[in-house]
């Protein structure tokens, strides 16, 4: 499969095996060893299905295939046609239509200002390929960036996921813009969520005791905690012994101090 993944990969396919246990292993979702998970892991790109057949047959084509390759058969493939295929099959994302594309390009004008590019540009069935990527029109590109963005990978992934499938001109731009505006990416960006905010200094109040600042401190090994209160007029401070943080053990200390 992995030798034969350029025309495998992106099509519906059935593989026959003349080994009937690859059937239970592969059609199993239960883990087994770990040698046969990471195979299972290697094939889970592809969309086949295994059909078991004999190999008592002398007509076996799990065995003919492997000992009687056709030379004249494989000399005679349009290497060129299927290479293009497979492009179309697997460039396209799955939630754009070939239909609508087709459909915005044939009625988009900026197409044509991709002359300097003529020979980079390919047309095949109606689409337009710069390589293997589809060049996008303007209707459709914010739609594609939006396909790449899900999942809140961040600037870099989201770049490489849609390089692979899309060109058009400023998709690095758009791209950076799509995950500089959105909230998910930017709160697990290293740097940003763990940088330590500026201190911002409080206004001097009127007078002493309008306006205060508490904390806590501890615990301590008695498992006694400190009450501090400070008078941001005077930076006096009042401290208190309690025996926890809850309101029921605060509020009288509060009451003393605000008597005092």
């Amino acid at each position: 499969m992995e030798y034969f993944h350029l025309y495998l990969y992106g099509s519906e396919f059935t593989i026959m095996t003349d080994h009937k246990p690859l059937l239970g292993i592969f059609n199993s979702h239960k883990p087994t060893s770990t040698r046969i998970d990471r195979w299972k892991l290697r094939l889970m790109p592809y969309n086949c299905h295994l059909v078991y057949r004999p190999g008592k047959d002398a007509e076996n084509p799990a065995d003919f295939m492997c000992r009687h390759p056709n030379p004249q058969a494989t000399a005679e493939r349009n290497v060129d046609d299927e290479y293009v295929n497979y492009v179309c099959s697997i460039a396209i994302p799955k939630t754009i239509t070939l239909q609508s594309l087709i459909k915005a390009i044939e009625t988009d004008s900026e197409i044509l200002d991709y002359k300097r590019l003529k020979d980079e540009l390919l047309v095949y069935s109606g689409v337009v390929l710069r390589g293997n990527r589809i060049v996008v029109p303007t209707k459709l590109r914010e739609r594609a960036v939006e396909l790449a963005h899900v999942g809140h990978q961040g600037i870099v992934k989201t770049k490489s996921l849609i390089r692979g499938k899309v060109w058009f001109r400023g998709i690095d731009k758009m791209v950076k813009d799509k995950v500089d505006n959105c909230l998910a990416c930017q709160a697990v960006i290293p740097g940003k969520s763990s940088r330590i905010e500026p201190l911002q200094m409080t206004l001097l109040p009127s007078g002493p005791w309008k306006m205060l600042a508490m904390d806590f401190l501890g615990p301590f090994p008695s498992g006694d905690y400190l009450l501090v209160v400070i008078d941001e007029y005077s930076r006096f401070p009042e401290v208190e012994i309690v025996k926890s943080t809850s309101a029921k053990s605060v509020i009288p200390r509060l009451d003393a101090i605000f008597a005092r």
